[in-house]
């Protein structure tokens, strides 16, 4: 019986190491993935990119050059303690100058997870600072994309000229991933069709020269 008892503990007692074992490595990875993210992402705004300010602690931001490259790195805006209504906004605005009169397209590849209604992508066109009215606004219809995808729309702006604003959105929860931002006049208009977007919860930002740094390289 005696003998009986001491394999009992000895097992138990193996048994224990080797669990206690599995925990510990399983914690050493995840702290190995977590220190190795942490590595590859660069928080923060990128420049010549606004982002509303209300977003800044209900969504994080940053740069990641793991899945991009130093000179092309990927951008990640992930929500972190959102609720349903809350929305996070990356803009740049520029007088349209020698856009004006011209059908201009915006072309993304992105990756989003969570609700297929909550990522968005547009262009809009302000022509007066006193009005609240959009001349007009193309918008990408959300969708769930788990693999890189294009998305991509057009717009004719008025030969009087505007305000013309880019603009990338995440509403509630969810996770995008933004690479391969273009921005070019188009050669055929495909009348992308216009709906109201997250794009009118956004407050304008300040107008710049021209669209800038449209890889997210500087940061």
């Amino acid at each position: 019986m005696k003998r009986n008892l001491t394999i009992f503990t000895q097992t138990i007692g193996e048994d224990v190491m080797k669990y206690s074992k599995i925990i510990l490595i399983a914690l050493l990875t995840a702290i190995g993935m977590n220190f190795s993210l942490a590595q590859g992402m660069t928080p923060g705004v990128p420049a010549g990119w606004t982002f509303n300010d209300v977003a800044q602690e209900k969504y994080q931001i940053g740069v990641d050059t793991t899945i991009g490259s130093k000179e092309h790195p990927v951008l990640y805006i992930g929500a972190k303690q959102a609720k349903e209504n809350d929305f996070a906004s990356l803009t740049q605005v520029i007088e349209s100058g020698a856009f004006s009169g011209k059908v201009v397209e915006l072309t993304v590849s992105a990756k989003f997870i969570g609700d297929s209604k909550n990522s968005e992508f547009w262009i809009r066109c302000h022509k007066s600072e006193k009005s609240k009215k959009w001349n007009a606004i193309a918008s990408s219809f959300g969708k769930e994309m788990q693999d890189w995808s294009k998305v991509s729309m057009d717009i004719h702006l008025p030969a009087d000229g505007c305000q013309l604003e880019i603009g990338i959105g995440v509403r509630g929860q969810g996770q995008l991933w933004i690479r391969d931002i273009q921005f070019n006049t188009a050669t055929v208009d495909r009348k992308t069709l216009e709906r109201k977007p997250l794009a009118e919860r956004v407050k304008l930002a300040e107008p710049q020269a021209e669209f800038k740094n449209l890889n997210f390289s500087e940061h």
